[in-house]
């Protein structure tokens, strides 16, 4: 009879573990597209700046603080293209490709 409880109980742990959703969600190095800079060909020190604090705010906006932005983004493209590249969920990528600001997203095939 305990042997029998005990299988059931196994049977069940078993099932449990294999349909366990993973605690932590997968993170991978997207691109952010924002299309062109605002900014001419001479750039200042003060645009590069000011497009950085762009994209930690934008970002932040959707990770909910501009210092989780800083630690996400990898890479600031400033001059030729206005976009980032950040270390993000599937769930954000997509809330942010969503952005009627946002040209697009995909996937860093770089870092991936």
């Amino acid at each position: 009879m305990l042997s029998a409880k005990f299988s059931y109980i196994l049977a069940l742990f078993i099932l449990f573990v294999l349909f366990q959703e993973p605690a932590l969600a997968i993170k991978k190095s997207y691109i952010v597209y924002l299309g062109g800079h605002s900014h001419g060909s001479e750039l200042t020190s003060s645009d590069l700046h000011r497009v950085n604090e762009f994209h930690h705010e934008f970002l932040g906006s959707f990770l909910g603080s501009k210092e989780k932005a800083k630690d996400s983004i990898i890479y600031s493209y400033k001059r030729h293209i206005n976009g980032f590249a950040a270390v993000l969920e599937e769930e954000d990528a997509s809330e942010i490709a969503k952005h009627p600001d946002v040209v697009s997203v995909f996937l860093d095939q770089g870092r991936n």
